[in-house]
């Protein structure tokens, strides 16, 4: 999803997005958020076949996939049924409260959104290790409406060492429009697989968090509503373009609706399916500093006792010469 658009970021690209604006919406939210009907996992989640709403989620095709309510200021819900075998889902309710902007950006991933990661889809991998990935879509479109469709993939600039606590990526969103209700967006004619695509791309900036990063959109000429991609020459194009590097690690693959306005209900993404991608693995946990050894205290030197002084011997007392005859109470002596 494009934090610059919503945040109102002007776009330095190839070619200048319409000026054109969603019309506004007064929708209001609609009664309370739908409960699942059994509740939350332990691991985060949503089970069941309620409709899920207030950027919740729900982990679909045994924990390989999420799909993820984004709703970023419209209200939005999604729906799933076959939890453990579905691949994707179905927008159930759709009220625009952001007027002029992106305000959700329901989807289905692998790897990290946000803190949120399917138990059995990949580790970030560096670009130049990811194997030879394939991403399969199938969508449902609604006529009218102001929104695109597109694959949505993010890398970031060093492999993070705890990347359930990655947040905003700072790297590259590379988007890939099959389906575009935006008007003519782009420029050039760019030959990848054989189909061409037009491409515009600038620097994004999330406000909120000061995170910037490089956009790059490869959008198709006309609607395609079924997809088979190989990824890593979008990727190519996106370093020749300089928008790149591959020394930078895929974090995120995934697909969905950025929603504008209009009667957007209806909206689906029927498969989904991310194939041979290599996944990276987690780094090795940073060492902590060496202490400095404290030097040990010198011992201090044993004091030797003081001997102690011998007592003096009196002197012997010499006798008297002549000694005087001694008096015992008498008068005279």
């Amino acid at each position: 999803m494009v934090f610059a658009l919503m945040a109102g970021l002007g776009p330095t690209a190839l070619a200048s997005p319409s000026t054109g604006s969603p019309s506004a919406s007064s929708a209001t939210r609609s009664g309370p958020v739908p409960n699942p009907t059994i509740g939350v996992t332990p691991d985060g989640g949503v089970v069941g076949n309620a409709s899920y709403c207030n950027r919740d989620y729900e982990r679909l095709g045994g924990d390989r996939y999420i799909a993820y309510n984004d709703d970023s200021g419209d209200y939005t819900c999604l729906q799933t049924t076959n939890q453990q075998h579905a691949t994707g889902f179905r927008v159930t309710t759709f009220e625009q409260n952001l007027a002029g902007g992106v305000g959700a950006f329901p989807n289905i991933f692998a790897g990290f959104e946000w803190g949120r990661h399917p138990k059995n889809s990949f580790l970030p991998v560096k670009e130049t290790k990811d194997g030879t990935p394939l991403a399969a879509v199938s969508v449902k479109t609604v006529p009218g409406g102001y929104y695109n469709a597109a694959y949505d993939i993010w890398f970031n600039k060093t492999d993070p060492y705890d990347p359930w606590q990655l947040g905003g990526n700072n790297g590259t969103e590379v988007m890939i429009w099959l389906v575009n209700h935006e008007g003519h967006l782009g420029a050039g004619d760019y030959k990848i697989d054989g189909t061409s695509w037009r491409v515009m791309k600038w620097i994004a900036e999330n406000h909120r968090t000061g995170t910037t990063w490089h956009y790059i959109a490869f959008i198709a000429p006309s609607t395609i509503t079924s997809a088979k991609l190989w990824l890593n020459p979008f990727f190519r194009k996106s370093m020749a373009l300089g928008w790149l590097s591959s020394s930078w690690y895929l974090t995120n693959v995934g697909f969905g609706f950025e929603m504008f306005s209009g009667n957007l209900p209806g909206l689906a993404v029927k498969s989904f399916s991310l194939q041979d991608l290599h996944s990276g693995t987690l780094p090795p946990k940073p060492k902590p500093p060496t202490p400095k050894p404290v030097p040990k205290p010198k011992p201090k030197p044993k004091l030797k006792p003081k001997p102690k002084p011998k007592p003096k011997s009196k002197p012997k007392s010499k006798p008297r010469k002549n000694p005087l005859p001694v008096c015992i109470r008498r008068p005279r002596c």
